[in-house]
């Protein structure tokens, strides 16, 4: 398993089996974004297990499965900000829920490939 500037193993890991399956591609985006953007990005889910992802409800297909995404807790300014960069640091697929109470609120970043079903650049809200 490998280490990452900014973000510990335990946050990227799944939590039933504590191990992180992360995509390098993925996690050198990751650690440039958070570089550029200057502020802590606080991960509440990252590489998720087949088994822990079907506990969440997540999409059979989730970029989380390949260790491609994940879901960052902010709002306001800075989610404004983190959606902006993101997109020039060529994250493909943008999540956004800024509704509600804010520590629900958050963004999801991934870098999925186009393909059959998997629309890309794409941007949507939860």
């Amino acid at each position: 398993m490998k280490s990452w500037p900014y973000f510990a193993n335990q946050v990227l890991s799944s939590p039933d089996t504590g191990r992180h399956e992360m995509d390098e591609r993925f996690m050198l985006r990751l650690v440039a974004l958070r570089q550029e953007f200057g502020f802590p990005l606080i991960i509440t889910s990252a590489y998720r297990s087949p088994a822990h992802n079907a506990k969440v409800g997540g999409r059979p297909r989730s970029a989380h499965l390949a260790g491609r995404a994940v879901d960052i807790a902010i709002s306001g300014d800075k989610a404004h900000r983190l959606v902006r960069m993101a997109l020039m640091f060529g994250f493909t697929g943008v999540g956004i829920r800024q509704r509600g109470d804010y520590r629900s609120r958050y963004v999801h970043l991934d870098d999925l490939d186009k393909a059959p079903g998997i629309p890309r650049p794409a941007i949507w809200t939860y």
